[in-house]
């Protein structure tokens, strides 16, 4: 089998679909769709603001499946 190159072969590869159809969730591709700046709270230390999809500026709360970052400048992953 050859390694998930997509998002979406990626969320086929975590069974995301079954997921999503049997908790009632959604799920997003941070990377497709339009992005704006949205301020940190605070001004923040390294970024005054953050890109985000236009889908998650609005939202209550994000569950983010993200790879872990480790060097010094990974604000946000």
């Amino acid at each position: 089998a050859r390694a998930p190159r997509t998002a979406e072969d990626v969320f086929a590869w975590m069974e995301a679909p079954r997921l999503v159809d049997e908790l009632g969730v959604s799920l997003l591709n941070a990377n497709d769709g339009p992005v704006l700046p949205v301020p940190v709270p605070g001004g923040g230390l390294i970024h005054r603001a953050v890109h985000l999809n236009r889908a998650l500026a609005d939202v209550d709360a994000v569950v983010s499946v993200a790879k872990l970052k480790a060097h010094g400048t990974a604000g946000v992953t």
